[in-house]
């Protein structure tokens, strides 16, 4: 009886694989998977004993002889689990990142598994199925709001791992979040438990000025595996779009693949085969072409579905996928603080060729008698000084005042220039088109609620977040050149006009101070006004330090009421009998220019 037993079972099994490799000789030219034909159970013991009861030619053609992925170690194993679960819990942040924890956003098509692959997550670290997040299928998105979830470890640890997984409508084709919302909360304007039936708008649940903290720090495309082949072009459009928002923002989105385990019955008998599944392979290179993603940022999970208690090998799965992101949020803050550190050195550079471009250059003199001897000096300033008959010493008028060249323009005082640290596009009408990372703004109206309208570099206005700018500092105003001690009151004599760009205006009985001495006729005096500048030394008249003259010899001296008020005019009367106002001076013995020396400031 057993041996009629083992030829009927015998016969059943040749006539199942004769069925079987007609159904493989026909799709295998085919991209599609394989249908799988659950059969009988041979119950003989053998290294494919955890498989489904295939012929030796579909497990051939279905199964790699080694792993697509490779790992370190036992891979699958208990110390595994443990290794890869402390490696996430006892994580520290840097320092200087500036953040409590690592936003993961987690963004796909509806019904794609993210909201169930969170709960899977949690349940690696609660060590049993949680089912926190609303998971399930349906036409519409059972996610109507924004949530931030932070995971706590096994029997509700104090200490929450520095994940935090940030979850979000499902995308649609047409209709749901744009990805220009995508953005928006990718930047951090939105608090938790936001309403998005109406996308990312102001108002209640909005951040306007979002922290390093509120922002996403890696971004996670979930992608079903059974619908890849079948989605919407609209759909695809928009995971696109959305990956294109992420990578202006310098994120490298990663791409999650659910439910494999319906993709490959060998994978759904035992996920170790995961890695050897030319099936899931398959889906991992149509997913690179369709999206553009790089293949080692695919990595296939189970989610927990039906099972009520964990798994380490399914466990396992999902703590090497919480590693890359843990690996890909390290890098995106490294590059972050390389980034503002090298904008920061390129602004302090900007600044610099800013106000070397707007400082007027102090005016530099030369001329042939920097080369002439101290006696030939002295002969060309007596001669410069002398009346034309022989004597010399008397006061030169100024010649005829040429037109004064006027300043350079300075920026005014109230317009800012500032650096964008960031790209932005605006989508109201007030707000600027567009900004790109680096570009120059000049402020227009200052700061109100957040927000600054600006004028870019293409002409473009607009209002946009006030943090996105770095301002340049408000120039210093201009040290005065340090006056030497004791500082000398001199009162002009003589008025004067300036010719030079170097030199001040005098009015008659106008008091200044010396900033520096005589130097071959002219003084560098300040004025009143804050003015400094060239004048001739033989326009001035020291300022005496009482308002008492000494007394001076009769020949020499002049009424009280002349001291008094050191104003005159040519033409005024002297009130002495004894002694009459010199003539003044002509205007064609004014110093020649050529004689005129520059002061050098400190």
């Amino acid at each position: 009886m057993d041996a009629e037993k083992k030829k009927e079972k015998l016969k059943k099994k040749s006539h199942s694989e004769e069925i079987q490799s007609e159904v493989i000789e026909e799709y295998k030219h085919k991209y599609i998977p394989i249908p799988s034909f659950k059969t009988q159970k041979i119950p003989e013991e053998d290294s494919m004993s955890k498989l489904p009861s295939l012929p030796a030619t579909w497990v051939e053609d279905s199964m790699l002889t080694t792993p697509w992925r490779k790992h370190k170690g036992d891979e699958w194993s208990k110390e595994t689990w443990e290794s890869l679960k402390n490696d996430i819990e006892n994580h520290k942040l840097r320092g200087d990142a500036g953040i409590n924890h690592i936003n993961v956003l987690l963004v796909g098509e509806i019904s794609a598994g993210k909201s169930s692959f969170f709960n899977s997550f949690e349940s690696v670290f609660k060590e049993r199925v949680a089912n926190r997040a609303d998971a399930g299928f349906g036409k519409k998105s059972l996610t109507t709001k924004y949530r931030q979830y932070e995971i706590s470890g096994r029997y509700g640890k104090k200490q929450p791992i520095k994940f935090r997984f940030c979850d979000s409508m499902g995308i649609e084709g047409e209709a749901g979040l744009s990805a220009h919302d995508m953005g928006k909360i990718m930047d951090g304007h939105l608090q938790d438990q936001a309403e998005l039936r109406n996308g990312v708008v102001r108002g209640l649940g909005y951040i306007e000025n979002p922290t390093e903290d509120d922002k996403i720090h890696c971004v996670a495309l979930v992608v079903n595996t059974l619908s890849i082949s079948a989605m919407d072009e609209s759909v695809i459009k928009k995971l696109t779009d959305i990956r294109e928002e992420a990578l202006g923002r310098h994120l490298n989105p990663i791409i999650i693949l659910t439910r494999v385990d319906e993709l490959c019955q060998m994978t759904e008998a035992d996920t170790k085969m995961v890695f050897r599944s030319k099936e899931v392979l398959e889906k991992v290179e149509e997913v690179h072409k369709l999206l553009g993603v790089p293949k080692n940022q695919i990595y296939p999970v189970r989610n927990y579905c039906i099972e009520v208690e964990c798994e380490t090998v399914k466990d396992v799965l999902i703590l090497r996928v919480a590693k890359q992101i843990l690996r890909y949020s390290e890098d995106f803050i490294e590059d972050r603080l390389a980034r503002e550190k090298q904008t920061m050195k390129n602004l302090e550079k900007q600044l610099g060729e800013l106000n070397k471009k707007h400082k007027t250059p102090g005016p530099e003199r030369y001329s042939e008698e920097d080369n002439a001897s101290s006696e030939e000096k002295n002969r060309r300033r007596s001669s410069d000084f002398s009346d034309g008959k022989g004597n010399g010493g008397s006061k030169q008028a100024p010649g005829p005042a040429k037109a004064k060249r006027a300043p350079p323009p300075l920026l005014p005082t109230t317009v800012r220039k500032g650096i964008s640290l960031s790209d932005f596009r605006g989508d109201e009408d007030d707000e600027i088109p567009e900004l790109r990372n680096g570009e120059e703004v000049t402020e227009i109206t200052p700061d109100k609620d957040g927000w600054t309208k600006v004028r870019g570099a293409t002409g473009m206005e607009g209002l946009a977040p006030s943090n996105y700018f770095n301002w340049t500092p408000k120039k210093a105003p201009k040290q005065s050149p340090k006056a030497l001690k004791p500082m000398k009151k001199w009162c002009a004599v003589e008025q004067y006009s300036a010719n030079d760009e170097d030199e001040v205006d005098l009015d008659v009985g106008e008091e200044v101070t010396e900033i520096k001495p005589d130097a071959d006729g002219w003084t560098f005096i300040k004025r009143e006004d804050g003015s400094e500048g060239l004048v001739p030394s033989d326009f001035l008249e020291l300022k005496q330090p009482t308002k008492t003259p000494p007394k001076r010899r009769q020949t020499h001296s002049v009424p009280d009421s002349l001291t008094e008020s050191p104003v005159h005019s040519s033409s005024s009367p002297h009130l002495s009998p004894v002694i009459e106002k010199p003539a003044l001076p002509t205007s064609d013995m004014k110093p020649k220019k050529a004689t005129k020396q520059s002061p050098r400031l400190a």
